[in-house]
């Protein structure tokens, strides 16, 4: 009789696989940054049954809607204690925090001295025209035969 091909791809343990791969890929585009699948996974593996547990029950609940995004984020920080993954995400977060706001800060500092650059160019423009005017209105009145 007729013989089953032996390409992966055809069986249903692949398909099965390549289902959880999608569902993963979906689950990794619904968490809110900073929290991403990978650490999610991290950090279960890493807490305690009850510690797992609350951690499943709170994604749960935001991706039911039961909860915000920031109960979630509360509740991720409450775990950091117990979880290096999580406590890494934060710091990790927390540090390109700072770095947006030094780079803000040199942005900002920036856009100071242009702008002192420009109002010391139109100044400096204004009283060379001003001298240009007071020293061309001198030969001019002397030829009229003014003071």
């Amino acid at each position: 009789m007729g013989m089953r091909s032996q390409d992966p791809g055809a069986s249903g343990e692949t398909a099965q696989e390549g289902g959880r791969q999608e569902k993963s890929s979906a689950n990794q585009e619904t968490l809110p940054a900073p929290l991403t699948e990978e650490i999610y996974q991290m950090a279960l593996q890493e807490l305690q049954d009850e510690g797992s547990g609350h951690l499943i029950e709170c994604v749960q609940n935001w991706k039911d809607r039961k909860a915000p995004t920031e109960d979630l984020m509360a509740c991720l920080k409450t775990l950091t204690g117990s979880s290096v993954s999580l406590k890494k995400m934060f710091e990790d977060q927390h540090q390109g925090f700072l770095a947006a706001l030094k780079l803000q800060s040199y942005q900002q500092q920036w856009l100071r001295n242009q702008s002192q650059q420009q109002l010391y160019q139109r100044d400096r423009s204004r009283m060379e025209r001003a001298w240009q005017n007071q020293a061309g209105a001198g030969p001019k009145r002397m030829a009229q035969g003014m003071p």
